[in-house]
């Protein structure tokens, strides 16, 4: 698995193509206009924000702060260890 610093220096291109390969989806929900996904990336978390209108992510961020989960945590499920 991709380190997460290696992760937050690649372009956004290469960041989606390997959480869509990669990660595992934990949700997603529309905010506002936007689609956001989360997903888990070996020891942290990315959050892709998809904009439909002009069909394209436009934002993606990786974390490793849990706190960063608790507006998902009533809707996701995480296997235990």
């Amino acid at each position: 698995m991709i380190p997460y610093r290696v992760f937050a220096e690649l372009p956004l291109d290469q960041k989606a193509e390997l959480t869509w390969q990669s990660g595992t989806s934990l949700d997603c929900h529309i905010e506002q206009r936007h689609s956001l996904s989360l997903y888990a990336l070996g020891d942290f978390y990315v959050q892709l924000r998809y904009d439909p209108q002009v069909n394209q992510i436009v934002d993606m961020i990786a974390f490793k702060d849990i706190s960063r989960l608790s507006p998902y945590l009533d809707k996701i499920t995480l296997p235990l260890l």
